[in-house]
């Protein structure tokens, strides 16, 4: 077979070309570094990674947008933006990217949001490829670590698809818990339960890395049933979240937390 459709060869051999290979660049408090590339193929993937680099319990929203230009008129043609947590200097966050290209030329512009002055310290990696993706879609890489500046995380494993995943959280007399989830944006499938057997456990998804709206957000609230057990369907923006618990029982109660991702798309 001749190129894929016209690169020159298969796609094996040509079918991605590194664009962008940033390393350790450092960005100041609500300012923004930006690398521009060309692009020619019809897809794109990536792996950013992002870090606070002055301290390890300040949190660190972090926007990373896509802007696609046509060179000829000079005019943007579409945009995506991902508000995503920086890790620590000790717990580097990865999120690996992909989707369709939309233009003959792509900015990608990292933005530190920190509330205080600290630093953020981020790598990317930027490649096109000759594979068409359905749609954008951006995870946490865990398989490096996840454990972004100032949260505490619990048990998650993206390459099977779990965002959350934990058979016993003790959880005392009126304690709310949260825990951050790794960064995904899309349909997911969540079920708590309780050990009190009734309606006293809140479970409320919520935004917690946009920085353009003035505080945390929910996107999705339920509340356990008679038999203390909650299952839903909900989607997550292109912002991280954490899933946030709440014991509304007179006692100690064990809960149950479970938050899945649907499949990768394309």
């Amino acid at each position: 077979m001749p190129g894929y459709p016209d690169y020159g060869g298969t796609p094996v051999v040509t079918g991605s070309a590194l664009l962008i290979n940033a390393n350790g660049v450092t960005v100041g408090q609500h300012l923004t570094s930006i690398k521009t590339s060309m692009i020619s193929r019809p897809g794109y993937i990536l792996q950013v990674e992002v870090h606070n680099s002055t301290s390890s319990a300040v949190s660190m929203p972090v926007q990373v947008e896509m802007v696609w230009k046509d060179t000829g008129t000079n005019s943007v043609i579409d945009r995506q933006i991902f508000w995503i947590l920086a890790g620590s200097s000790g717990n580097l966050h990865f999120v690996d990217g992909r989707g369709p290209t939309a233009g003959d030329a792509v900015s990608v512009e990292i933005t530190n949001f920190c509330a205080s002055a600290d630093t953020l310290t981020y790598s990317l990696l930027l490649l096109e490829v000759s594979h068409t993706f359905a749609q954008h879609d951006w995870r946490t890489d865990d398989s490096f670590s996840f454990t972004p500046a100032g949260w505490t995380p619990l048990d998650d494993d993206m390459l099977v698809g779990v965002l959350c995943g934990a058979g016993s959280v003790s959880m005392t007399a009126g304690l709310t818990k949260t825990i951050i989830l790794p960064f995904y944006t899309g349909p997911v499938f969540v079920m708590f339960t309780t050990t009190s057997g009734t309606t006293d456990l809140t479970a409320t998804l919520m935004v917690e890395a946009e920085a353009d709206l003035a505080n945390p957000f929910p996107v999705w609230q339920g509340k356990s049933d008679a038999n203390g057990n909650l299952t839903a369907q909900a989607w997550l923006p292109r912002a991280e979240c954490a899933v946030i618990l709440k014991n509304g029982n007179a006692g100690t109660q064990t809960v149950t937390v479970s938050v899945i991702t649907a499949p990768r798309p394309g």
